[in-house]
């Protein structure tokens, strides 16, 4: 279920006031709602739909995981960015400072190795040899 739904039904579960367990469900619908955010990448709205829900359940721990993603992807995004601009080593170690966040890693290597190649490029062979033995 999307996140559009999520909330037509915590609202449709609001309308029935206290019939039966209409409040639980009501909560338990945004909190899928917050989750379904996070899920398709929206962390900042995911964030603010995890600190309304307060205590319940595990929002508040996941409130802060949607904060650091949000960050982590705003720097991956960064970092994508450089390698685009051609700032090779700029990007290899922003993507290197993200971790195992998505594939930083392999984007990491992928940088250094375009580093070198544009090394080649511009006739700088002895520090492109020194940049792809540099490789892992």
């Amino acid at each position: 279920m999307n996140s559009g739904k999520y909330r037509e039904a915590a609202e449709a579960f609001e309308a029935l006031g206290q019939y039966w367990n209409s409040p639980e469900k009501a909560v338990e619908s945004l909190y899928q709602n917050a989750q379904a955010l996070m899920d398709s990448g929206k962390f900042v709205e995911a964030a603010e739909a995890f600190e309304a829900l307060g205590d319940y359940q595990d929002s508040v721990e996941k409130a802060e995981n949607a904060r650091m993603g949000s960050h982590l992807s705003a720097a991956y995004r960064d970092a994508q960015v450089l390698m685009d601009s051609g700032k090779f080593v700029e990007a290899a170690e922003a993507f290197e400072a993200l971790g195992d966040y998505r594939d930083s890693a392999e984007k990491a290597q992928k940088a250094l190795y375009l580093n070198a190649q544009s090394l080649i490029d511009d006739g700088k062979y002895f520090l492109a040899m020194r940049a792809f033995s540099d490789l892992s």
